[in-house]
C-alpha cells in the first residue's frame, strides 16, 4: 500500500470518526418521537381523573392564586382562560391527545410537534405543583424534536419516499446530544451532598422513602453495602457521560455501551421508585442516541432520505444551525448559572426570560444535593354538625393516625396526586393549605347534608424520619398543616 493511499484511508478513517460524535439516526430520532408520543398519550390519560381537583378555579388551585405563584416568570397557559371551565379543560385535553397520535403515527409531524408541545407547556403551567422531573425532560425533547426530522422514518409522512441516508449532521442534531449530555453533567453536578459523595448512602435513603417505594426497593434496602457501591457508580457514570459521549475515538460502540448502561440504571430506577414517567421518557430520550451501527448491525429498515427534505435543509441551513447552536449556548449558560455568578451579570434577567415563556428552564436535581430523609403521609380530620369526626382523607372512615400499609396506594397510588401532597408540605406551599381545605369542604359537603355537613377540618403530616443504615426509626412525630373552618 502506497503511503499516499494508506493517508487516503487514514483521513477518511478520520473523518468518519469526527461524523460520528455529531451524527443522529433517523430511525433512532423516530424511536424517540413514537415514544414520546406515547408517554404523552398516557401522561393525558393519568391526569384526566383528577381533572376537576388540579384544573380551574373549582379546583385546589384557583387561576388567582396560580398568578401570585408564577408571578414575574412569564408563565402562560391556556388551560386558565376564563378561570379553567371543566369544558374548555376537556376540549384541550381531547386537542392534546389528537396531536399527540398525530406525532405517534408521524401525521404532518412538524405540526404535531409543534402542537404537542405547546399543549404541554400549557398543561404544566396551569398546575406546576403536581409537576416531576420527567415533565421537564419531557418539554425539553420535544422542543428540540420541532427542529430535527424525526418523523422522516416510521410514518405516514414518509411513505412512497426514498431517503439518501440515515445518517443525521446537523447543529439540532448536535443540540439534541448535547441536551441529552447535559441532564447527566448537571444530574452529577447537584450530587455534592455528604450522601452521595463521602457516605455512598443516597440510594439508601431513596429506597427507603415508602412514598416512593416498590416491592424492589423494599427488597433493595435490606442491602446497604451493595447500595452505597451503587451510589458511588451512579455518581461516577454521570460525570461521565458527557465525555464518553462525544469521546473522538470508537465513538459508535462507546455511545452504544453508554446507552445500554444508561438505559438499564433507568429501567432499575423505574422498577424500584414510582416516579412516574421520568423513568420512561428517560429511556425514550436515550434511544435517540443509537448510532447507525447499531441499525446496520441488526439490518433493520435501512432506508434513504427524501430529495425533498434535503432540499429543505438546505433552504433553512443557516438559521435552523444558528438557533441550534445558539440553544447548545442558552440552556448550558441557563443550568452553568446555578454554580457560577451568572446570575449577577447585568441584563441577566432578561435573557433569562426566552427559557421562561418557552419553558426549556431546566434543573436536574431530583434526589439532589441530599435524598430527602422525611418521610410521612398525611391525615386530614374533619368534625361534622353532630360532633363526629371523620377521616376525609380515606373517604369518611373513622380517623386514625397509624401508618399505612403503603404510602404510595395511600396517595391513590397516583404520583401527581403524591406530588402535590409533597408540594403542600413545604414553605412554597403554604399559599395553598387554605385552597385545599376549602375543596375538600365544598367536595364533601355537595353530597352531605344536615347534621353530616362538615364545619371544620385539620390537615396532619404524620413525619416519619429516616434513620442511617443499621439503626431503628424513631417513632412519627405529627405535625399540623392547616385548619380550617367550612361555614
Amino acid at each position: 500500500m502506497s503511503l499516499l493511499h494508506r493517508v487516503a484511508v487514514s483521513q477518511g478513517w478520520l473523518k468518519r470518526e469526527i461524523t460520528d460524535i455529531f451524527a443522529v439516526d433517523l430511525r433512532s430520532l423516530a424511536l424517540v418521537r413514537i415514544f414520546v408520543a406515547l408517554i404523552v398519550l398516557v401522561d393525558l390519560a393519568t391526569r384526566a381523573p383528577y381533572m376537576a381537583m388540579f384544573y380551574g378555579d373549582g379546583s385546589v388551585v384557583p387561576s388567582s392564586l396560580l398568578h401570585s405563584f408564577w408571578m414575574g416568570e412569564w408563565a402562560w397557559s391556556l388551560h386558565v382562560l376564563f378561570g379553567g371551565p371543566t369544558a374548555l379543560v376537556t376540549f384541550l385535553f381531547a386537542l392534546h391527545a389528537v396531536f399527540a397520535l398525530a406525532l405517534l403515527i408521524g401525521f404532518r409531524t412538524r405540526f404535531a410537534t409543534i402542537g404537542t408541545w405547546f399543549l404541554l407547556v400549557s398543561l404544566h403551567n396551569a398546575d406546576p405543583l403536581i409537576l416531576l422531573g420527567g415533565d421537564f425532560l419531557l418539554r425539553a425533547v420535544l422542543f428540540v424534536g420541532i427542529f430535527l426530522p424525526w418523523g422522516t422514518v416510521f410514518s405516514l409522512d414518509a411513505r412512497g419516499k426514498a431517503p439518501t441516508s440515515m445518517r443525521l449532521v446537523s447543529a439540532w442534531g448536535a443540540a439534541y446530544l448535547v441536551q441529552i449530555g447535559l441532564v447527566y453533567y448537571f444530574a452529577a453536578m447537584y450530587k455534592n451532598s455528604i450522601e452521595w459523595d463521602v457516605t455512598g448512602s443516597a440510594l439508601y435513603y431513596i429506597a427507603s422513602f415508602d412514598q416512593y417505594a416498590t416491592p424492589l426497593s423494599t427488597f433493595l434496602v435490606q442491602f446497604p453495602d451493595f447500595l452505597r457501591i451503587a451510589t458511588f457508580g451512579i455518581v461516577i457514570l454521570q460525570h461521565l457521560v458527557i465525555f464518553l459521549l462525544f469521546f473522538p475515538l470508537f465513538n459508535r460502540y462507546i455511545r452504544t455501551l453508554l446507552v445500554v448502561l444508561l438505559i438499564g440504571m433507568h429501567v432499575v430506577f423505574g422498577l424500584a421508585s414510582h416516579l412516574g414517567m421520568f423513568s420512561w421518557i428517560s429511556v425514550a430520550a436515550l434511544l435517540g442516541l443509537l448510532p447507525s451501527f447499531v441499525w446496520e448491525k441488526t439490518a433493520l429498515l435501512r432506508g434513504r432520505i427524501t430529495q425533498e427534505t434535503a432540499a429543505s435543509t438546505v433552504r433553512t441551513r443557516g438559521l435552523v444551525s444558528a438557533l441550534g447552536i445558539l440553544y447548545i449556548v442558552y440552556i448550558f449558560l441557563w443550568q452553568a448559572a446555578e454554580f457560577a455568578p451568572l446570575a449577577r451579570i447585568p441584563g441577566w434577567q432578561v435573557w433569562s426570560v426566552p427559557a421562561k415563556v418557552l419553558q426549556i428552564d431546566q434543573r436536574w436535581n431530583l434526589f439532589a444535593p441530599q435524598p430527602d430523609r422525611e418521610d410521612g403521609w398525611d391525615v386530614v380530620v374533619g368534625r361534622l354538625r353532630d360532633g363526629h369526626e371523620v377521616d376525609l382523607f380515606r373517604g369518611g372512615a373513622t380517623p386514625s393516625f397509624e401508618r399505612p400499609s403503603n404510602l404510595f396506594a395511600h396517595y391513590n397510588a397516583s404520583t401527581r396526586t403524591r406530588q402535590y401532597f409533597i408540594g403542600l408540605r413545604r414553605s412554597f406551599g403554604e399559599r395553598f393549605r387554605p385552597q385545599y381545605a376549602q375543596y375538600v369542604c365544598r367536595e364533601w359537603n355537595s353530597t352531605h347534608a344536615g347534621e353530616e355537613r362538615l364545619i371544620s377540618l385539620e390537615h396532619v403530616y404524620m413525619v416519619e424520619w429516616t434513620s442511617a443504615p443499621g439503626l431503628p426509626k424513631p417513632p412519627p412525630e405529627k405535625r399540623t398543616l392547616y385548619v380550617a373552618t367550612c361555614e
